[in-house]
């Protein structure tokens, strides 16, 4: 057997699969962070987790040959603190300092090792809530077994109640309920041999993968990406079984979104389609039991699937008993918030915010109003109120059925686009105008009822509002001024708002998630700053900015131009003089400052109409030609003069010149490449 070999598992109750990855890397990371601490060198460490388990496997666990005496001595008293300090008496360590300290040090692995172990499920013991019985323990799900070893020998620690041991368990139903392991080297595979448990994540997910492809090339049939649900069921399995089970043709008449929702969300199915990429009435499920006959189960899983299928036809023809519109005015029984009035009154206000975007980029209204009129009515229905999710999709299906105009119906269910599910843009004027009324009235309501995100909380999505505002506005190149769309909509609460800096609140929150954006882009923070600075008001603009500012930032154009606009502020920040408002060119005193104050004028022309035509890249270039007799005016004139008129006429020119080099973003900001 191999020497070195450290096996910890903690077997608990079912864990949550959200969970399990993160506490799973925890205890790696962790494991990781004290070996090094305490001088301990291995060859690689495996994590393990499933349902009911997390593990590691240390191989070649050893110390260091170059360990420094004094070092050791330090260390083994850091030990024995920890000890004191969670009340483990018994594995004190008093080692005196002699030549043989190496060989002392190792005589006390396993004792160091149990120290570590206690020490780093002490630590993890304080971020999980979860208790049992009537004892302090405390872990994300109860624990029920102990398993750590080192080689042939078991290292001996009492937590949670439990005394380590050498001994695991295998799958609840199949395998057997006390494996007993002679050597650590033995883990996983004991486990997959006698207890009928694949506990490496990543083996699971490709045996539920293979045999996902077995059964569908059955039947000639595909799936899409499934990943995340593949994920998931792998950390719900310990011995996943696929199997494939199919429902009647005729419910393949409803809306297709509600089938696959009800399959993946509510079952874990994984819905099937034919090479055309149509829906076909079968599915697949992962079981977590293997078995000699599987039809008896197959049956149960479609019988449940299509009495639910069954619940939602019935459902549906209700709803269509009444025209979309018929809702409406019940609208008014739905509370938006409780400060903020009913889902009628947001209503009116998504239609008004509308319209006025609608007059800004010349879209035409004539089915603005409907769509507006429609967007919340399915809340009202049964389906919706069965299946909150598919609001916006029922709509949908509900105003086709009516016959309404088919931008009309779309527009229904992308106004909630993009989503955190859904990363599509909405694709057509009525959708992006009810997505950006929709949600500039959610940030308004919010904010002016001073309720703001905080850390990772927000219930009302109020960040994911912000982010799909500024993802259609740009990827649409809306000229829409934001802020004053922002200040219609406040004054569209009648006083409901008591933030009297609203306008100002939401447009900040809005500038703040579009940075965060353009950070997770790759875009360097430095520029960003210099751009936002400038407090445009159309977020088109700042977006042509940061695309130009990126194209040349890391140039030698670029470069000449943010020392040149450095040096001219701190000539500016040094004078406490007042300039002029104008330069006087009867004060001009050298030929540098003629051809430059000549210059200056012929550029701010040129740069006056590439900023109408939003021309960033061209005005760039114009500066760039400007720079080159700037520098050679600085170079060749004293600014400050001992002459306080011709002094304060080149501080005039360099106030006149900072702010041209400044028309894109401040260029004194910036670092250089």
């Amino acid at each position: 057997m191999k020497k070195g070999i450290f096996v910890i598992e903690i077997g608990t109750e079912e864990l949550p699969y959200k969970q399990l990855k993160v506490i799973s890397n925890e205890l790696y990371i962790n494991f990781i962070r004290e070996l090094d601490e305490f001088s301990f060198i291995y060859k690689k460490i495996n994590n393990y987790y499933s349902s009911r388990r997390i593990s590691l496997k240390i191989y070649n666990l050893k110390f260091k040959k170059n360990i420094n005496k004094t070092y050791l001595l330090n260390n083994l008293k850091i030990f024995n603190k920890y000890i004191v300090k969670i009340n483990q008496n018994n594995y004190n360590i008093n080692v005196k300092n002699n030549s043989n300290q190496l060989i002392k040090y190792k005589k006390y692995i396993k004792k160091i090792l149990a120290i570590l172990v206690n020490k780093i499920l002490h630590k993890m013991q304080k971020k999980t809530y979860m208790r049992w019985g009537n004892t302090n323990n405390r872990f994300l799900r109860p624990v029920h077994s102990l398993l750590i070893m080192l080689d042939k020998k078991i290292i001996n620690i009492d937590i949670f109640g439990i005394k380590s041991s050498r001994s695991t368990f295998g799958h609840r139903f199949m395998g057997k309920q006390n494996i007993i392991l002679k050597h650590a080297d033995e883990y996983p595979e004991i486990l997959f041999n006698k207890g009928k448990v694949i506990v490496k994540n990543k083996k699971r997910k490709e045996k539920i993968k293979n045999m996902i492809v077995n059964k569908i090339n059955k039947i000639n049939g595909k799936i899409k990406s499934e990943n995340k649900l593949i994920n998931e069921i792998a950390s719900l399995t310990e011995w996943p079984i696929v199997l494939i089970g199919s429902f009647k043709k005729k419910y393949l008449h409803i809306p297709k979104e509600i089938l696959i929702y009800v399959m993946r969300n509510l079952y874990k199915f994984i819905p099937i389609y034919n090479n055309n990429n149509i829906l076909v009435p079968y599915f697949i499920f992962i079981i977590n039991i293997e078995i000699k006959k599987y039809k008896k189960i197959i049956k149960e899983h479609e019988i449940v699937l299509c009495n639910r299928f069954k619940d939602i036809e019935f459902l549906i023809n209700q709803d269509y008993k009444n025209s979309l519109e018929f809702y409406y005015l019940s609208l008014n029984n739905i509370l938006f918030h409780e400060k903020l009035g009913t889902m009628l009154e947001k209503t009116k206000r998504i239609k008004n915010i509308s319209l006025k975007i609608a007059k800004i980029i010349n879209v035409d209204i004539t089915n603005i109003k409907r769509a507006t009129m429609l967007s919340k009515c399915d809340l009202l229905t049964r389906m919706v109120f069965e299946f909150p999710d598919m609001q916006g999709i029922i709509g949908m299906y509900h105003a086709l059925k009516d016959n309404e105009n088919k931008n009309i119906a779309l527009s229904l269910k992308e106004q909630y686009y993009p989503s955190l599910f859904v990363k599509k843009i909405p694709s057509n004027h009525i959708s992006l105008l009810l997505a950006i009324a929709d949600k500039i009235d959610n940030l308004v309501g919010m904010i002016g009822i001073n309720i703001y995100p905080k850390g990772g909380n927000d219930p009302f999505g109020l960040r994911r509002s912000a982010i799909s505002i500024i993802k259609i506005i740009l990827h649409n190149k809306l000229l829409i001024d934001v802020k004053k769309i922002i200040e219609e909509n406040k004054l569209l609460f009648n006083h409901n708002l008591f933030n009297l800096n609203v306008t100002n609140d939401v447009f900040n929150f809005l500038l703040k998630r579009m940075i965060n954006l353009y950070n997770k882009e790759g875009h360097n923070k430095n520029y960003i700053n210099a751009i936002f600075y400038k407090n445009d008001k159309f977020f088109i603009d700042i977006d042509k900015k940061i695309s130009v500012i990126s194209y040349f930032y890391k140039s030698n154009i670029l470069n000449k131009l943010i020392l040149t606009s450095k040096r001219i502020f701190k000539f500016l920040l040094k004078s406490n003089e007042k300039v002029n408002k104008k330069i006087n060119k009867k004060n001009l005193q050298n030929e540098y400052e003629i051809l430059l104050v000549n210059n200056l004028y012929i550029s701010k022309k040129k740069i006056e109409k590439l900023l109408q035509k939003k021309d960033y890249k061209s005005i760039i270039i114009e500066l760039s030609s400007l720079n080159y007799i700037v520098e050679n005016y600085l170079k060749n004139t004293m600014i400050n003069d001992p002459i306080k008129i011709i002094r304060i006429n080149r501080l005039t020119i360099l106030k006149k010149l900072l702010k041209l080099f400044s028309c894109i973003c401040d260029l004194s900001l910036l670092n250089i490449k």
